[in-house]
């Protein structure tokens, strides 16, 4: 009897004893998996916040690329429905208003559609930036004058108290003056002018040197009555 007693007291001890353990596992897998669920919130609400950021970027990036499309697109619109008369002054209020790229279509656009052909003859094809593109056009889609006006200019042009690279330069604007008013936008007669224009030039530089000296080639005229001019000095 006593030994019955003793017997199921021990089994009550270990059953005790595995039901303790088990209860410390359970305990213990609970911990863990509130722990690992915790951590996947956190990672999860980080992804959540990192695309989100990145998300409003993305968006503000290209909001931004499109509104400066917009008003690229918009303003280029007014340019073409209001740019009348001086051409100069309308590109010069619209370059102030656009980026980089704006610019760009602006110099594009005002190149190959705002100019006559007489007016492309005078300016390059081509430029870096608006201001150039100013200066060109103030500077050569001046009020026509006649060529009769400009080859007398040419005919009494004298180097005076002028260096001759200034002296030089008046030559070659009032030979291309003369060049474009008598082609009146015709490229052909243009290029048949310029040689014969270019050797009356040559003639006057010449004549109109302090120093005179003849030349074949106006550019090769200015260079050498440069050097001579530089030579006297040293002297």
């Amino acid at each position: 009897m006593c030994r019955t007693t003793v017997e199921k007291e021990q089994v009550f001890l270990t059953q005790s004893s595995a039901g303790g353990n088990n209860d410390a596992l359970i305990k213990g897998i609970g911990g863990y998996v509130e722990r690992l669920t915790i951590v996947t919130y956190i990672v999860l609400a980080i992804i959540g916040i990192t695309e989100m950021y990145f998300g409003l970027r993305l968006y503000r990036n290209c909001h931004r690329a499109w509104i400066q499309q917009e008003i690229a697109m918009t303003t280029m619109q007014r340019i073409r429905s209001s740019i009348r008369g001086r051409t100069e002054d309308s590109v010069e209020v619209y370059a102030g208003m656009l980026d980089a790229p704006g610019n760009v279509l602006l110099i594009n656009f005002v190149l190959k559609s705002r100019l006559s052909e007489n007016a492309k003859l005078r300016i390059s094809g081509s430029y870096k930036t608006i201001q150039e593109l100013i200066d060109d056009l103030k500077k050569y889609l001046l009020p026509k004058k006649s060529f009769m006006a400009i080859q007398t200019q040419l005919q009494n042009i004298q180097q005076g108290s002028r260096s001759v690279e200034d002296y030089g330069f008046e030559v070659e604007k009032l030979l291309t003056e003369l060049t474009i008013t008598q082609a009146d936008g015709k490229l052909d007669t243009f290029s048949v002018l310029k040689p014969i224009n270019e050797n009356f030039a040559i003639n006057r530089f010449s004549a109109g040197l302090r120093r005179s000296k003849l030349s074949t080639n106006l550019k090769d005229a200015i260079q050498a009555a440069k050097d001579e001019e530089c030579t006297s000095f040293q002297a």
